[in-house]
Order: structure tokens, then sequence, then C-alpha cells
């Protein structure tokens, strides 16, 4: 009886040891933006991986990084190890908007390959994986829905704890999910939330193309499907399954270079938690501020000094009946008319702005 229990002692320091922070030894990469301002390309902490920004240098807040409509960041693929049958992966987020869909990270692109999505639909955390061909539906916890309300997880079971969601922007909050030949873990802020697994034993399907940071893809688009906007820090990728007790270490020890308080600033609200950022523009063009002229401004105003702008008159004009539909027809050609009606509103701050 001795013999056998020594033995079980054995076993059970050896579990304890890596609950303890053994687990290190397991971690592939580490991406902290801290430092990430004005670059575009940063290596994370064990110098082995790149994290890209394409469209933009990389926008830094509280010293994390900021995500925002058309942000194309990503993790090139190519040092990856095998993580196709164990894996976890963490990072801190703070939403700006709660009913927002907010992907963390995802490798592959619609409709397939889909290595695996981690993300966050309204308050529902979720890994899930497409690893057969023209799969139309997920394995793993996944969510359905498209904004607030009408987002849920896909299945009921999937819960374990309702009180441990992402229920508002404005806070940081600690994601970490773990895939375990089809069984998915989701934990937030260190404790269990979500969970499935799978009748039999799953591997992700395996791909060649890069983590997508804050992002959904489409295949052959250059704009993104689906863009986050949050801050986001601390990605980390393990090719191991983290215990319970390692994921609360986790959190444990990254908290304390976080406020955990409420964020949303004076006078906002959960759906306006950060300030709009415009900093990743996709086309050179891109002007929100309208800070300098278009280019087709500027040659229509060449023409108008050179005197070759010609005003045609207008001899009839008129609401004429097409296919049952009303169309407006100046000098016989079918026009499209625009109509625009500026709204005024006072913001928090006091301040009067206009919209359209």
């Amino acid at each position: 009886m001795k013999k056998y229990l020594s033995v079980f002692l054995i076993g059970a320091s050896a579990v304890l040891g890596l609950n303890a922070g053994d687990f290190e030894q397991h971690l592939v990469f580490h991406f902290n933006f801290e430092n990430a301002a004005g670059k575009r390309e940063i290596k994370d902490m064990t110098g082995k991986f790149r994290c890209i920004s394409k469209n933009n240098n990389f926008v830094v807040q509280r010293g994390a990084l900021r995500t925002a409509r058309v942000a194309r960041i990503y993790i090139p693929s190519e040092n990856l190890p095998d993580i196709s049958e164990k894996l976890t992966v963490s990072a801190w987020i703070l939403k700006r908007s709660t009913p927002d869909v907010t992907p963390i990270l995802m490798k592959g692109e619609y409709p397939e390959p889909i290595e695996f999505l981690f993300s966050v639909g309204w308050r529902y955390p979720v890994f899930c994986y497409k690893n057969r061909p023209k799969q139309n539906s997920w394995k793993g916890v996944y969510y359905r829905g498209d904004f607030g309300t009408r987002i849920y997880y896909g299945e009921k079971d999937f819960l374990v704890a309702k009180d441990n969601l992402i229920e508002s922007s404005g806070y940081w909050k600690n994601v970490t999910a773990t895939f375990d030949r089809g069984e998915v873990k989701i934990y937030v802020d260190g404790s269990l939330t979500a969970k499935t697994k799978s009748p039999q034993q799953e591997k992700l399907k395996k791909n060649n193309m890069p983590i997508y940071v804050g992002a959904e893809r489409l295949a052959n688009e250059d704009l993104n499907f689906k863009t986050s906007d949050m801050l986001i820090n601390d990605i980390r990728l393990y090719n191991e399954v983290l215990p319970p007790e390692a994921v609360k270490k986790l959190f444990e020890d990254d908290s304390k270079n976080y406020d955990l308080t409420c964020l949303i600033p004076q006078g906002e609200t959960h759906l306006n938690a950060l300030a709009p950022c415009r900093d990743y523009p996709f086309d050179p063009d891109y002007d929100p501020e309208f800070k300098r002229k278009l280019r087709i401004t500027v040659e229509y105003e060449k023409k108008l000094k050179a005197g070759k702008i010609k005003h045609e008159k207008i001899n009839s004009a008129k609401v004429i009946n097409k296919e049952g539909e009303p169309e407006l027809s100046i000098n016989g050609v079918a026009q499209f008319p625009m109509q625009i009606l500026p709204a005024f509103f006072t913001h928090a701050d006091g301040k009067t702005y206009w919209d359209l």
C-alpha cells in the first residue's frame, strides 16, 4: 500500500509543479505592445516571432495595441510548432463598445480553412474551428447572431458561469482558451466560463496562413470581414493545455500590470468606452478629418480657374415613372438626386457637433 501511495504522490507533485509555473516551457510566443508605437513590426518576447502592421504604424494606447477599423495586423506562422492537438491562447482586451463582435485571433480565412477563431461576441467569449472540407457549422464553443442582444451561445450547455461573462466594455479582461483534442475550455479573468467536449477526438486543420490579430478575414479580400475596436496586449500562445491553476496564476501575475477598475471616461457610456481611432487607413486618400483636398477636387478647381467648366441650361426637370418607380429626369437624362440633412447634437463635453 505504501508503494502505491508513494507513486501517486510523485505523480501528483509533478502535476502540481506544472501548475506552479513550469508551463512557461510550453510558451510559443508572447507579444507585449508597450514599446510598439511608431513601428510596423515588432518581435515577441521570445525573439522568434514577429507581429506586423500592414496599413500603418502600431497605435499604442495605455501601453497596449489599439485595433480599429481596417487595421491589418498579423503574426506570420512559418515558425509555429504543431498545435493541432493541444494549445492555449490568452490575451488581455479592453473593448470600446459592449455590443460589438470582437475578434482576438484568427488563423485562417473564410470560407475555409479555419484553424481556429478566438473571439468575443457581445458578452460571450468563444474558441471555435472548422477542420473538415465545406464544413458549414462551427465546432468548439461558438456564438450565433451578429450584434448585441441578438448574440448567444450556440449551445446552452456551453455556459458554465453566467456571472463570469464580459458584461461591459471599459474593463480590462483576460480571456484564455484551451483546446485538447476536441475539448475546449474558456476562462475569463482566470475562472472557467464555458466549455464543451466533442464526442470523438478532434485535431485542428493546419494551414499556412498567418494569425490575424483583432480581425476576421475573407479570402481574396483586402478589407477585413470584421475588425475589433479595442485595446489588446500580452497575447500568448502555448503548445500545451494549461491546467486551471496555471490559467489562474497567469491572470493573477498579469493583473498587477493592469488597472481593473472601470475606465469609461466621465460622461461616456459602455457604448463609447474608447475614443474613435482612425489611424489605420486602407486608402491613401483616407482623410476622415478633412485635412486635405481630394485629388478630384484639385482637378475640378484647375478646370474652374481655366474657365473650362460649362454649366448646362436646364430646360426640363421632372419626375417620371419608370417600371413602376419614380425617377428624376433632367433634360431627358436620368439623374440620381441626393438629399443631405445636417443633424446637430450636444456631446457630453458640452460642445455642439453636426453629422449627416
